[in-house]
């Protein structure tokens, strides 16, 4: 078969874990069909996995199955290659101190405040003693972690090895040790590195056998679910596969869905990596398509360099959700050290980081909610709106966080309400005291447009906003001072049968 596989610079150290789609391994991923009969008796071995989803090494026995019109699909459990361990040792010593690499390691703060200077005030959010990922717990499904590191807090670790079973995720490859103090390095404690989101718990979950340079889509699915069974908010998946089809890994996106939908949990995914140094970039405005980044509900994460710009490797599709630095970054080493590396690797769990505050902030966010969040207030860059290279832009964290705490925690908006052409929104304000906000509504009927903004001041409790219109109606509600929506645009219609 023809193996489709990420194309990496040696030279560079991009460190995207390469799932080639389609690659030939040793076993099989089938979905009983939930019409057939129950409970399911197989005359062969086959080990239950979730949803009716099972996995086996006997073909003939799937086929069997499938001849009576008790299978939905099956599939080739996809062989997954990690390159060589690219993390280079440096001495803890020639680092700048923790609280510098603070400054370094949140790329919003980072070069991008002088580069660009729209990215401010965000550093405070990491400094604060009251926000720094208390009480969430973010799977990391990789190649497990360092068992000795002064930068990792170990009482707020959770080991798995899908392969022993045992509570001990030792990393021999370096990626996942990388990947897990991107989210949660000890901060303040004046040597190393600093991390968004120190207090969060990390279940590890270790998918890559020793001396191995491949896995399967089965493992990276006991690692997701084990991370699902320890209670995990978010799940960072710094791999990726290439084309699929109609079938392919078809198990992992569907157990994805229903973790996403059902339990609120949070997926992010790393874009993809090419190496346009070494090969040129195909698709100069669209590159090709990463999985599990790629599908609905994933976070998709791209890289930036460290002028804002995207970074040579990074893949750019319109799948592509946010973006964040994901060259030279900072990180740990396996073996207590510290050290650099590059790719959307390790701009991903940055974004992870991310989710982690938002999820203390408001348990309720989901992957959708998160999105809006970043469609409302990432630093827009590229094209106008959304786009391939950056998504919906740059993440922009304290503007992220101001909105929760600002906004979504004192002011809700309800659906517009219609009667004919009297349209209305209720609005509750949980705060003590009144708040001012820009009401603005527009209408737009057969070509005639018209809008009105008004400063409108919300009590303590329910407020009903109303207007009058015909045509298409458009309505958002902003805080006075500030420059964002407290919601996504709403809309309405009314057209009169006569006029």
């Amino acid at each position: 078969m023809k193996m489709i596989k990420y194309l990496i610079s040696a030279a560079a150290a991009l460190t995207l874990l390469m799932l080639s789609a389609g690659a030939e391994a040793s076993g099989f991923i089938f979905k009983y069909s939930d019409d057939a009969p129950q409970p399911p008796v197989f005359d062969f071995e086959a080990e239950y996995f979730d949803m009716n989803i099972y996995f086996t090494d006997d073909e003939a026995g799937i086929l069997r199955l499938a001849e009576k019109g008790y299978i939905d699909y099956y599939e080739r459990d996809a062989e997954v290659s990690l390159p060589d361990d690219p993390v280079p040792e440096v001495s803890p010593a020639a680092l700048p101190n923790d609280g510098i690499r603070a400054e370094h390691q949140m790329n919003y703060e980072f070069k991008l405040t002088n580069a660009l200077g729209i990215l401010n005030n965000n550093i405070a959010v990491g400094d604060s003693p009251s926000l720094r990922g208390q009480g969430v717990r973010v799977g990391v499904i990789d190649t497990g972690i360092g068992q000795n590191h002064p930068d990792i807090n170990y009482e707020k670790v959770t080991q798995y090895d899908v392969f022993t079973r045992k509570a001990v995720a030792n990393d021999t490859k370096g990626h996942g040790t990388a990947v897990a103090g991107v989210i949660a390095a000890v901060t303040d404690n004046e040597i190393g590195l600093a991390s968004l989101a120190p207090e969060a718990e990390l279940v590890v979950v270790k998918v890559y056998q020793d001396g191995v340079q491949t896995t399967s889509t089965s493992n990276i699915l006991k690692g997701i679910q084990y991370a699902v069974a320890e209670g995990c908010d978010v799940i960072n998946i710094s791999s990726g596969m290439g084309e699929i089809n109609d079938t392919g890994f078809r198990s992992m996106g569907e157990y994805i869905d229903k973790i996403s939908e059902e339990y609120g949990i949070i997926v992010i995914a790393s874009a993809g990596n090419h190496d346009e140094k070494r090969d040129p970039d195909p698709y100069p405005s669209d590159s090709e398509l990463s999985y599990p980044a790629a599908w609905e509900n994933v976070i998709s994460v791209a890289a930036i360099d460290d002028s804002g710009n995207r970074a040579w490797f990074s893949y750019h599709n319109m799948e592509v959700d946010t973006t964040a630095c994901g060259l030279n970054v900072q990180v740990l080493t396996r073996t207590g050290g510290y050290g650099t590396n590059s790719g959307t690797s390790f701009s991903a769990p940055f974004i992870s980081s991310v989710a982690a505050l938002v999820k203390q902030i408001d348990r309720s966010v989901d992957v959708n909610r998160f999105r809006t969040l970043l469609e409302l207030t990432s630093v827009d860059v590229g094209q106008k709106g959304k786009d391939a290279s950056f998504g919906y832009g740059i993440v922009d964290v304290g503007a992220m966080i101001d909105y929760l705490l600002d906004a979504a925690n004192s002011i809700s908006v309800g659906e517009i309400q219609q009667s004919d052409s009297e349209f209305s929104v209720t609005v509750v304000n949980s705060a003590n005291e009144p708040v001012e906000l820009i009401d603005s509504w527009s209408s737009d009927f057969n070509g005639q447009a018209s809008s009105e903004s008004r400063t409108v001041t919300v009590q303590p409790g329910e407020n009903v906003l109303t207007y009058s219109g015909m045509g298409d109606i458009r309505h958002f509600v902003w805080l006075k001072e500030s420059i964002r929506p407290l919601c996504p645009v709403q809309t309405a219609k009314y057209y009169p049968e006569e006029m």
